[in-house]
């Protein structure tokens, strides 16, 4: 009796360990998701400001040759 009693303590707790690991990686991933949004807006902002950067820059070597 007692060894069916701690095989069951022991499946519970293995049980339990499992709903935490699925718990944890589940977590990670929706997280993960987020992350994954957050660099998506910032590389789209960093390459727009990029973009404008370089025609700002063409633009002031146009004109500085139209001067000349």
């Amino acid at each position: 009796m007692l060894k069916l009693f701690t095989s069951i303590i022991m499946v519970s707790s293995w049980m339990g360990d499992i709903k935490m690991y699925l718990l944890n990686v589940s977590t990670l991933a929706i997280s993960m998701s987020h992350i994954d949004m957050i660099l998506k807006i910032v590389l789209l902002v960093f390459s727009i400001g990029y973009t404008a950067q370089r025609w700002w820059m063409l633009n002031k070597e146009a004109t500085k040759k139209n001067e000349d």
